[in-house]
């Protein structure tokens, strides 16, 4: 129990200083939050999907 809370312990404490992004949510039954797409865009690349691939578009 100790060892999973000296990893967890460094992650709470992070995100409790506000130094980190908000965690990206989004509406269940839909393909994702526009971060997600973000991360693939920046590479040049996109979702095999074609409905989520659309979605890049817009």
């Amino acid at each position: 129990m100790e060892a999973a809370w000296a990893l967890i312990d460094p992650i709470l404490q992070t995100w409790d200083t506000h130094q980190t992004p908000p965690l990206a949510v989004y509406k269940p039954g839909t393909w994702g939050p526009p971060e997600a797409y973000d991360l693939l865009a920046r590479d040049g690349r996109r979702w095999l999907n074609e409905e989520a691939s659309m979605m890049l578009e817009k």
